[in-house]
């Protein structure tokens, strides 16, 4: 609450160049988001659009609220869009997965999963979203290996725990899974 407040302040200056003005626009945006609040996040990322077009974050963020509301197809488009202004966002790319996963394309997810990770090699979150598609896909050892990476990478990843307890559970290493 005190951010978007905050945010409304600044953005009372009249004097702000429109970039900065998109910026905080953005920024409040995720504030709205954080709070629950998509309809309030997409006015501030469209206001953001308005103002600065080539801001690929704005895209990124409105993509995620379009995402969870289950905008999917979208969402896609605005993270489409962020990767063609910003084509090394590894963000971008693990949150295109997310959705062409809901979308069932799970051989794209995989690519855009693995681009992130490309980008970003030190990404738990990215390893876990591409062995979640490896076990949709039933490639259950590609999908350990992932989750084993993660939890090298952070031991505090509870994600990939899990993840990596059922792909062993998907070729019945119960022991090992529990």
């Amino acid at each position: 609450d005190q951010a978007i407040t905050l945010y409304t302040e600044a953005l009372a200056d009249k004097t702000l160049p429109n970039e900065r003005r998109a910026i905080i626009h953005t920024d409040r945006g995720v504030a709205h988001a954080r709070r629950q609040s998509p309809k309030d996040a997409i006015d501030d990322f469209n206001r953001a659009i308005q103002l600065y077009p080539e801001y690929a974050a704005v895209y990124n963020n409105r993509g995620n609220v379009l995402l969870g509301v289950g905008a999917v197809k979208e969402a896609l488009k605005d993270f489409d869009r962020a990767l063609v202004l910003a084509p090394g966002y590894a963000a971008a790319f693990s949150n295109r997965a997310g959705a062409q996963m809901r979308l069932g394309q799970v051989d794209l997810a995989i690519a855009d999963y693995t681009k992130a990770i490309s980008l970003v090699p030190s990404s738990p979150a990215a390893l876990t979203g591409r062995a979640r598609a490896h076990l949709t896909a039933f490639r259950p050892y590609a999908a350990m290996r992932d989750f084993s990476r993660a939890v090298a990478l952070d031991a505090r990843f509870s994600a990939a725990y899990r993840g990596r307890a059922e792909a062993k559970l998907a070729v019945d290493r119960y022991d090992d899974a529990i």
